[in-house]
């Protein structure tokens, strides 16, 4: 899947499952992500799963800020496993959000998660485990993780010292959860899934 979308190896891919309407933050993550590669460690490319009634004007957006170059618009998918196989950190900005089905989703495929402190989202991950939680709306906040993650999918410290807020033991697995191929689900290929919840 990283090839057909025109990834390279070395790239750290950050994704996201969401409507792309105002609720779901994805404007929040768009400002991010401008934030993150900027002081990026790794070369970052972002893959958004999802439409709506404001892709235009993210699209304008990336742009804009001259992300062009590393952002895929993917759409309305069915094949969503496969994509969040692609996948390197996942991230769910949403302003509100009721039991946030893509983060199981994404921890299911022993993805890193960063995620909003909003709603049912702390119910759905665990957090200083396999996800970070922070402040829903705060760009910069939401693209502090990012830089330093590599595709071993382990949480890296990247802003401070041991125990710094925010930052995850270089050490611990990014899931408790038994590895498994990022190309296989468990007892078989890959399901289809719905698109992201409305």
């Amino acid at each position: 899947m990283r090839s057909g979308l025109g990834i390279s190896g070395d790239e750290v891919v950050v994704g996201s499952l969401l409507r792309l309407a105002r609720v779901k933050g994805p404007q929040v993550l768009v400002e991010a992500a401008a934030l993150a590669r900027a002081r990026a460690r790794s070369r970052l490319r972002f893959l958004v799963l999802g439409d709506g009634e404001l892709r235009a004007r993210l699209e304008a957006r990336v742009r804009e800020l001259g992300l062009g170059g590393c952002w895929i618009f993917a759409g309305q998918r069915g094949d969503v496993y496969e994509h969040l196989a692609a996948m390197d950190v996942y991230v769910q900005p949403s302003l509100n959000e009721g039991m946030g089905r893509a983060v199981i989703q994404a921890q299911a495929m022993a993805l890193p998660v960063v995620a909003s402190r909003v709603c049912g989202l702390p119910d759905a991950v665990r957090e200083e485990d396999s996800a970070l939680l922070v402040a829903p709306g705060d760009p910069e906040a939401l693209a502090r993780p990012w830089p330093g993650w590599p595709t071993g999918r382990r949480f890296v410290r990247v802003w401070g010292p041991p125990g710094a807020p925010g930052c995850f033991p270089p050490t611990r697995p990014v899931c408790p959860v038994q590895p498994r191929s990022r190309r296989q689900a468990p007892g078989g290929p890959l399901p289809r899934a719905p698109g992201p919840a409305r």
